[in-house]
């Protein structure tokens, strides 16, 4: 399964987002991601479908 978003992309959780999300790694559709504004806070776990990339956040 190749993965839709890469290690480093910024991406934003679909029910918030306004939260910019930073990928920190990707493991077979799931992906490990921090908080941007407070990067010491524990990852956070998404499947896929529950990320979309920040630039899409304009059109919705």
């Amino acid at each position: 399964m190749k993965a839709r978003y890469k290690k480093g992309e910024i991406v934003c959780d679909r029910s918030r987002p306004t939260q910019k999300l930073f990928i920190s790694k990707c493991v077979t559709g799931i992906y490990y991601c921090k908080v941007e504004e407070d990067v010491k806070r524990k990852e956070l776990v998404y499947l896929e479908r529950d990320i979309i990339p920040f630039r899409e956040t304009a059109k919705l």
